[in-house]
């Protein structure tokens, strides 16, 4: 498992990886930015402990926890969201108005609700996606 203080020192590099695999940066300028109503929010999600996902109780949480996620995609919050394939952490990309609202939808999740995920949620800012035109 990761320390606080490395994460601290890996956690810039690791937005930076997604964000290159999943968007392509592009160099915008403030006239650029996603209106107030788009604004995007990087999710990760960690074990409260080693041993959390060995809890018998498991199992029917992570379901109802994906039963919730494809409601937030349906619902158009969640943008897109996996489990790292190491099981380190799981992360997701939200798309909601405010930070507050983006943790109040993860805070929600039942996996955060019954203690076997921490959250940390982070702004981000997609300049380039699949199928929108780019900056101008």
């Amino acid at each position: 498992m990761i320390k606080r203080r490395h994460f601290r020192i890996l956690a810039p590099a690791l937005i930076a990886l997604l964000a290159a695999l999943t968007f392509s940066f592009g160099a915008g300028s403030q006239s650029q930015l996603p209106s107030p109503a788009k604004r995007h929010f990087l999710v990760l999600l960690y074990p409260v402990s080693p041993t959390v996902m060995q809890d018998p109780r498991t199992p029917q949480i992570l379901q109802q926890h994906l039963e919730y996620l494809k409601q937030q995609l349906t619902a158009g919050t969640l943008v897109l969201a996996g489990p790292r394939l190491d099981g380190v952490y799981g992360l997701g990309i939200l798309e909601t108005p405010t930070s507050e609202d983006a943790r109040r939808i993860m805070e929600n999740d039942p996996m955060v609700k019954n203690s076997i995920l921490r959250l940390e949620i982070h702004e981000i800012r997609l300049f380039l996606q699949r199928g929108q035109p780019g900056p101008q």
